[in-house]
């Protein structure tokens, strides 16, 4: 059985995008929060654009604004409008940082005025994630412990390398475990309001789960195939009871497809 429980959050593992326009300060910004632990990627506007649904792996984006040629606003706007659940922090001389963007409704602590001192960005980074994250949530099936809040997991004790998507798949698979859960209420649940790609994207973040999971816990926890159905997180003694069960129910129609002896 799965057990979810509530403690305090871990701030050692904070996963921050920092969105470049054209200032050539970005490296620096993304320096700056590696050295405190953080994990940081960063992604361009660029002349295509960015793709919004695409951050919503990330705990924080920082935005560097301190370009005069960007419209900070206009690009706060589209965050908005495309439904970015996100917290957003505002990186910006005292030029750029204007009177457009705190209309949007941006929070006083959400932008920090360039230049800053070096702990600055770190130490607001921290604040607003943790105003954000609140106590952190975790599922554990057996040797196996899912943080919900940090997104990261543990396989007895020692961290298990995930891709988002391998999480995504292993937590609705902790949640349900001993049921069958179907490849479309996956794909659900990793592409909600998106164009969904082929179900055969299922099997292929299972295949990496399972190769994962038996390198870090042997042979103590199982993804099942439920053939024509989808797949099921079940243990050693969960495994072996269904295996009785199906041999019972394979001996059972093997049974009455034999033709009645007739009596002598």
């Amino acid at each position: 059985m799965t057990n979810e429980t509530t403690q305090s959050s871990d701030w050692s593992f904070i996963r921050a995008v920092l969105i470049e326009a054209e200032s050539g300060a970005a490296e620096g910004f993304q320096l700056l929060l590696k050295s405190a632990g953080y994990h940081c990627d960063r992604r361009s506007l660029g002349a295509s654009g960015l793709d919004v649904a695409s951050l919503s792996e990330y705990d924080i984006v920082v935005m560097d604004l301190t370009s005069p040629r960007v419209d900070g606003a206009a690009i706060l706007r589209r965050f908005w409008t495309c439904g970015l659940d996100l917290p957003v922090l505002i990186l910006a001389g005292p030029v750029e940082f204007d009177h457009r963007i705190l209309a949007l409704g941006l929070r006083p602590d959400h932008h920090l005025t360039v230049p800053f001192e070096k702990d600055a960005l770190i130490l607001r980074v921290r604040k607003i994630v943790e105003q954000t994250r609140g106590p952190s949530r975790t599922l554990e099936a057996g040797c196996l412990r899912l943080d919900l809040t940090a997104r990261n997991a543990e396989a007895k004790g020692r961290p298990l390398c995930l891709t988002h998507k391998e999480f995504s798949v292993l937590e609705l698979l902790c949640r349900s475990e001993g049921e069958v859960v179907g490849n479309l209420q996956f794909l659900e649940q990793l592409y909600q309001g998106r164009e969904k790609p082929d179900l055969r994207i299922i099997d292929v973040f299972i295949c990496n789960l399972r190769r994962k999971l038996r390198l870090a816990l042997g042979d103590e926890l199982h993804i099942e195939t439920a053939r024509g159905r989808g797949y099921m997180l079940c243990r050693v003694s969960d495994q072996k009871e269904a295996e009785i069960v199906q041999f019972a129910e394979i001996r059972q129609h093997v049974e009455a497809q034999r033709p009645e002896r007739k009596a002598l």
